[in-house]
């Protein structure tokens, strides 16, 4: 036959082969997605509550647009399987069974997501996978994450609107993520962080660039500018929003309008951004095809070696909850009394609550509330353990570092980080909080002990709680808070931090003894 017959019979049979592939892909999605259901679930759930992340309803239905509209492209390429990339399910599932034993809600759902991509990827083969890039890529856009950026967008944001009030002439005093003008008083909430119009941004930027756009330069420079943008637009929609309530004696920007201005301030900074972003778009140019390539014949997913590699991609990502459900079994939680104050140290007493400042009950299993004095300083001892962690029970959680109601008297006028000397050898790292109700200052020092370690990095704290679960250690996991009064100079400041720590220094053994009291064993 001639060179044009092999042609036209190579693209016969590809085409033939492509439904193929779809039925294998689909079919190994829907085992994932039974395998994984909760983890599933739980981000439908986060979508539910959330507006932040109401968008991942969107996401898998772009992802399946975005591979229809390759569908041509698809079809001249040579479904292969990639037996090498389902390696690659090893190291996911393994994530998954380290954060499913720790808690780690976005990390599951990473590994999951995580795990679809690279077992479509290992299935359809290099050749479509590379035209797939991007839509199994944006599946990840799904998962509901960035709460971490909280914080320090509400800290950015608190200080550049006051450093533009400032600018315009208006006196602003500020403590933490409250400030006052002569009109009356502002904070900075987890709305005003602009975290959801970062997300947002990103989402839809991610999506403009790859349709308008066939350079990688410009694609990178679009999204660059879609990460970029909200976040100056969100300080400038705060300071507005200041203004306005400041201009007007407070009687407007300051209800559910401020929300309502809110988004049509992004939403106007978005369509600005998408319309300077036209001038150089590239999606008129007809888009690069892929080659057919007669060395690379289809292999059919219902052959015995297709099916072959349909059944090790669902056996590889499907083991992991077997292995979790394992472990889990083996723990049990172990009955502990009441936590027994530790004796106070020479020079200490036990003295009478001081203030009513406590810290947010996440469902610990035992807890501890303990004043000591010396020399006139109060220091309060908080305690938080949980035994075996669980859901709903966690050391660490999305809320972890929430230490004040919003809604509440106290405030977080100021955090930190520092070190934390446990004995002459050894130190661990700690956080550090300012609090206030308007009349009462306190310093916080906050650290985790997971089993017998120290670590005030949630992430790290985490990670231990997964080797622990995994090697069968102890579970048990610790919040220790040590607070005291703080002053209004630098040495008065400087002087709280010495109590602290020599109270920590003077009394630390007695604390890991009475934590331990219990559950110093590893669990059955």
């Amino acid at each position: 036959m001639d060179s044009t017959g092999n042609a036209v019979m190579a693209k016969s049979d590809l085409r033939g082969s492509f439904p193929d592939i779809r039925w294998a892909c689909a079919l190994f999605v829907l085992a994932v997605l039974a395998l994984y259901w909760e983890t599933l679930w739980s981000m439908v759930s986060i979508w539910n509550r959330s507006d932040t992340y109401a968008h991942g309803y969107m996401i898998a239905p772009l992802s399946l647009w975005l591979v229809w509209s390759k569908r041509e492209a698809l079809s001249r390429v040579a479904p292969r399987p990639a037996p090498v990339v389902l390696l690659l399910l090893l190291p996911g599932g393994l994530a998954w069974l380290l954060a499913e034993l720790a808690g780690a809600l976005v990390v599951q759902q990473l590994a999951v997501v995580g795990m679809i991509i690279v077992g479509i990827w290992a299935l359809v083969g290099h050749g479509m996978a590379k035209l797939l890039a991007f839509p199994l890529g944006f599946l990840l856009l799904a998962v509901p994450m960035g709460e971490d950026l909280v914080p320090p967008m509400m800290e950015f944001t608190a200080t550049s609107t006051v450093w533009l009030i400032q600018l315009t002439g208006i006196p602003v005093y500020r403590e933490g993520l409250y400030f006052t003008l002569p009109s009356g008083n502002w904070s900075v909430v987890e709305a005003c962080s602009g975290v959801r119009y970062l997300i947002a941004s990103v989402t839809l930027g991610l999506l403009y660039a790859h349709l308008t756009y066939r350079s990688l330069g410009r694609q990178l420079l679009f999204v660059l500018a879609a990460v970029l943008v909200p976040v100056l637009a969100n300080t400038g929609r705060a300071y507005l929003i200041v203004m306005l309530g400041h201009l007007s004696d407070m009687s407007i920007a300051t209800g559910v309008d401020h929300l309502v201005y809110g988004w049509l301030f992004f939403g106007i900074v978005m369509l600005l951004l998408f319309w300077i972003g036209s001038f150089w778009r590239e999606d008129e140019q007809p888009a690069p095809s892929a080659a057919v390539s007669a060395q690379s014949p289809a292999i059919p997913a219902g052959s015995p070696r297709g099916a072959a590699m349909l059944v090790a991609c669902v056996v590889l990502a499907g083991m992991w909850p077997l292995f979790a459900a394992v472990i889990d079994r083996s723990a049990t939680v172990p009955s502990a009394q009441a936590i027994e104050a530790a004796e106070p140290a020479p020079g200490w007493a036990v003295a009478e609550p001081a203030w009513n400042w406590q810290p947010r009950r996440r469902g610990s299993d035992r807890e501890l509330i303990q004043f000591y004095r010396d020399e006139g300083r109060r220091v309060a001892l908080y305690l938080e353990q949980y035994l075996l962690q669980r859901e709903g029970a966690e050391l660490v959680s999305g809320k972890a570092h929430q230490f004040v109601d919003e809604e509440g008297a106290w405030r977080i006028a100021g955090r930190g980080r520092g070190q934390l000397m446990l004995d002459d050898q050894s130190a661990s790292s700690r956080g550090s909080l300012h609090l206030s109700d308007g009349n009462t200052r306190l310093q916080l020092w906050y650290w985790y002990r997971i089993g017998d370690r120290y670590t005030a990095n949630p992430y790290m704290a985490k990670a231990w709680e997964a080797l622990h679960a995994i090697t069968f250690d102890r579970r048990d996991a610790t919040l220790i808070i040590v607070a005291t009064e703080l002053g209004n100079t630098e040495d008065a400041r400087a002087r709280a931090g010495d109590t602290l720590q020599r109270f920590v220094a003077e009394h630390l053994p007695a604390i890991e003894a009475a934590l331990d009291a219990g559950v110093v064993e590893p669990l059955p």
